[in-house]
């Protein structure tokens, strides 16, 4: 009976977290409403158990008439690139249909700090 019961534990307490690791990865980490209806969303890629880090950035578009339907325009993954503790700064030149980002970032390298830079032109 112990044995059953310290195997449906730990099945149990393994599978919560496996739970808890997937839901994660989905929720984004920041999320900004740019004009025209663009919304950004930026996630984190990895977690504390894993070989790779960065940041996935997502790129959306509502439709005037109807806000609650939106459809992803752009995605790009950023490995190596961690914002943590400051976040990225985003800017949006509506007429040139460009997002600026820029952050200081937390080399894996060398620890240390960087300016890293990177312009999306939106389809």
């Amino acid at each position: 009976m112990l044995g059953t019961f310290g195997i449906g534990y730990l099945s149990g307490t393994l599978g919560i977290l496996g739970v808890g690791f997937i839901v994660a990865d989905f929720e984004s980490d920041a999320e900004k409403k740019l004009s025209n209806g663009i919304i950004y969303r930026e996630h984190s890629i990895g977690n504390a158990i894993s070989d790779h880090r960065g940041t996935r950035v997502e790129i959306y578009k509502t439709v005037a008439w109807l806000p609650v339907f939106e459809y992803q325009i752009i995605q790009k993954e950023y490995y190596d690139v961690i914002a943590y503790p400051n976040e990225i700064k985003v800017s949006y030149e509506p007429n040139k249909h460009i997002i600026h980002l820029s952050a200081h970032i937390v080399s894996l390298k060398n620890g240390g700090r960087e300016k890293w830079s990177d312009s999306i032109k939106l389809k």
